[in-house]
């Protein structure tokens, strides 16, 4: 008897892992790089001017505009969505 050559499935998705794989080292360095360097950067100038830096004013003010908006924009996303179900 001889044996057969195995039958090898063919893909959904041809490509899908060189795709994958693609992405994923995209999202990484986008997402890695400015993590990295943010670190670094509260690193060198050490923990009591890192608080000086988060609690100033500009800071806060800036942070209450970036969750007011994202608060904003949640409530409009979730008005329009169930209108839309």
């Amino acid at each position: 008897m001889t044996a057969a050559a195995p039958i090898c499935a063919k893909r959904v998705l041809p490509g899908f892992t060189l795709s994958l794989g693609t992405t994923l080292l995209f999202l990484t360095l986008v997402i890695l790089i400015p993590i990295v360097a943010l670190v670094l950067k509260g690193a060198e100038i050490g923990p009591q001017r890192f608080f000086q830096i988060i609690t100033s004013p500009r800071t806060l003010s800036a942070l209450r505009v970036t969750v007011t908006a994202a608060a904003v924009a949640t409530v409009f996303n979730a008005v329009y969505g169930l209108l839309m179900a």
